[in-house]
């Protein structure tokens, strides 16, 4: 039987880089936020799933602004702009890959001015993938 290598997240930068947001607050409101891993210390997320395992671990999603805003988190897959760099897919296009494989615990969050929420994920690597 042929061993399955972990997939390795590492070419995917950072599934902080790959949650893309969505915003529906007033006009008037400050769209500044945060997000980062919520565990202290960690600048990045990084895994090694095998095909048909999964991993856990929390985002923090912090409004920087005083009024509150509502927020839509969802996984992108990474892609090339039509200049040749790094961009996200967005909401409205399929999901193939990380995307995919992504489940966020909660997607819709409302965040009152300053606050910050720890929001739960999963990852997990369907068991067809190739190593």
């Amino acid at each position: 039987m042929k061993h399955k290598q972990p997939y390795n997240f590492r070419p995917f930068v950072s599934l902080g880089l790959l949650i893309m947001m969505w915003f529906s607050f007033s006009p008037k409101v400050n769209a500044a936020f945060s997000i980062a891993p919520g565990t202290a210390g960690q600048r990045q997320f990084s895994f090694e799933i095998n095909p048909g395992e999964e991993k856990g671990d929390t985002v923090m999603v912090e409004n920087l602004s005083n009024q509150s805003m509502n927020l839509h988190l969802y996984p992108a897959d990474g892609t090339q702009s039509n200049q040749g760099t790094f961009a996200l897919t967005t909401l409205d296009n399929p999901q193939i890959n990380i995307g995919k494989w992504v489940t966020i615990a909660e997607p819709y969050v409302t965040l009152g001015g300053e606050e910050k929420k720890y929001i739960p994920f999963t990852v997990k690597v369907p068991a067809e993938t190739p190593a």
